[in-house]
């Protein structure tokens, strides 16, 4: 999963690339753009730092609590399908074949 601040962050290196662009196009003299490039660099690295740190207090202050409590609920909803998905073709499998049902003894280790 891809978090908020990662995207944000790459969103603002984008912009800043583009943005670095148009002024290397307009730069006349070449001497200046050293000087000016380790200045737009310093300043996209400031401000990337500085939203990262908004968003994340944001993400920990309102989000990470319900985001939390529902992943952990997802995970048990995909375990109780997949068990509840099992128990139905066994028994699917059992009522077709008159069969007993396939043994899970090959799919869990031996100890």
């Amino acid at each position: 999963m891809i978090h908020l601040i990662q995207v944000f962050t790459g969103s603002l290196v984008a912009l800043g690339m583009v943005f670095l662009i148009q002024v290397a196009a307009e730069l006349s003299p070449a001497s200046a753009l050293p000087r000016l490039l380790n200045s737009l660099v310093g300043l996209l690295m400031r401000g990337c730092y500085a939203a990262g740190l908004v968003v994340a207090k944001i993400y920990r202050s309102f989000l990470h609590g319900p985001l939390r409590w529902l992943a952990i609920r997802l995970i048990a909803f995909s375990i109780t399908v997949v068990v509840v998905g099992f128990e139905a073709i066994g028994s699917n499998w059992q009522q077709r074949t008159k069969s007993p049902r396939p043994s899970t003894a090959g799919f869990i280790p031996a100890h």
